[in-house]
């Protein structure tokens, strides 16, 4: 059984009042107090909540601002990887295509080289019949150049009385204007019919003085361009070996023969015969 409620009795203006009477009027003085600080928030907590409410507002703005701007570059991004995957690719398949065009330039110069040996051997076998006479002057054949040659050569062979000339195919000037009287008079070309008429003409003429009509001419093998390119290019070294008096001679195609004391020596390029030379006739480089 509890125990009796104790009763205290506190004088007011006069009266008796119950505790539980007291303590009921406390509590509604706490409920009245709190619902006074609620009521009446201070004005630097205001501010202060305003202040993150702007800050907030201001930090979603950049951010998706922030956010824009990655997703933009993240698209740039995207579009300059997959051009340069593409131009990865293009530069890719060009280096394979000058690759294999290397290749096949290396190759088509072999061949260029091999068809241009063989067209220059063919166009010197064709000319194979033919000399080329330097010097002789200008209205000296009249209205008939074969029987001027003909003379010529009857002449170079020290041919006399009824012995027959050498018969030619054709002949005729180099195809350019007719030079002044003191100019050089333009080459006759000639293509015997016979190749063994003009070697004994060339042999013939070899080391000789040819004049006729009283000026001085020479006699030489009709070659191509590249071949007379490659002859002239032994010019100083056949002058040195004259000076040496040896004994030389040019061989087709463009090959140097010189006998030193017997020995017969073959050069194939300038180069090389100097080099050689150099050691075996110092005197003379």
């Amino acid at each position: 059984m509890p125990p009796p409620k104790r009763k205290n009795i506190t004088k007011k203006k006069g009266e008796l009042v119950h505790s539980e009477e007291i303590h009921t009027m406390a509590q509604e003085g706490s409920e009245q107090v709190d619902d006074v600080s609620l009521s009446t928030t201070p004005k630097w907590a205001e501010d202060l909540a305003a202040k993150f409410e702007r800050v907030e507002l201001s930090f979603g703005a950049k951010i998706d601002q922030m956010s824009e701007s990655i997703n933009s570059l993240t698209r740039d991004t995207r579009a300059m990887l997959n051009r340069l995957n593409n131009a990865e690719r293009r530069i890719g398949n060009m280096e394979d295509t000058v690759e294999k065009n290397t290749a096949d330039t290396a190759k088509n110069d072999k061949l260029i080289h091999a068809l241009q040996q063989k067209v220059d051997d063919l166009e010197n076998r064709s000319r194979r019949n033919n000399l080329r006479l330097v010097g002789i002057k200008e209205g000296t054949e009249a209205a008939n150049i074969y029987t001027l040659l003909s003379n010529v050569f009857r002449y170079i062979l020290g041919r006399t009385g009824d012995t027959p000339s050498p018969e030619i195919e054709r002949a005729h000037r180099s195809a350019r204007p007719i030079p002044d009287p003191d100019q050089p008079p333009r080459t006759i070309l000639v293509r015997m019919l016979r190749w063994r008429d003009k070697q004994e003409i060339v042999r013939a003429a070899a080391g000789k003085k040819l004049e006729w009509e009283g000026q001085r001419f020479s006699v030489y093998h009709d070659f191509s361009a590249e071949e007379s390119r490659r002859r002239a290019l032994y010019s100083n070294l056949k002058k040195t070996l004259q000076k040496a008096s040896v004994k030389y001679g040019i061989l087709y195609p463009g090959i140097l023969m010189v006998t030193i004391d017997g020995e017969k020596l073959r050069y194939f390029s300038p180069e090389e015969a100097e080099k050689d030379l150099s050691k075996r006739l110092p005197k003379f480089f």
